[in-house]
């Protein structure tokens, strides 16, 4: 059976997660990242779920607790500063960066591809007809 290929246009947490997934699976991946700098420096704090943990180690990668704030409560603020909503809820925030660093760098290289900018073209479509019949509309709409 030949090997699968991805290429994943976007390299940060999102596409490297999906090369993770794919390449535990037996796919080869490429991951392709517009900007040319380290992307580390443009995220900003999240909010982390038991679920993140469990892919981390699933991907066997570490979750850093240590650089995690222990919240309490989520609360909402209006214009006026008044409190609109209160959430209590148990989660550890953590910064962006570690998250993304721990992905990227776990990635077999040189599977990451910074500055490549993704140029998509394609051949002229054929002029579109409409169908024969309202069936045949039918029939294409749900094959």
């Amino acid at each position: 059976m030949a090997t699968r290929r991805a290429l994943i246009i976007g390299g940060s947490v999102g596409g490297l997660f999906a090369a993770h997934m794919l390449g535990r699976i037996g796919w080869e991946v490429d991951v392709f990242e517009r900007a040319r700098e380290d992307l580390a420096g443009r995220g900003a704090g999240i909010g982390t779920h038991p679920a993140l943990g469990e892919v981390m180690r699933r991907l066997g990668l570490a979750v850093d607790d240590s650089l995690c704030v222990a919240t309490g409560t989520y609360v909402c603020w209006d214009n006026a500063d008044r409190l609109i909503h209160e959430v209590r809820q148990q989660r550890k925030m953590s910064a962006w960066a570690p998250l993304y660093r721990a992905l990227r760098d776990s990635l077999r290289r040189p599977r990451y591809h910074r500055g490549m900018e993704c140029i998509v073209t394609c051949a002229p479509m054929p002029a579109a007809r409409p169908p024969a019949s309202p069936t045949a509309a039918r029939r294409v709409g749900t094959s």
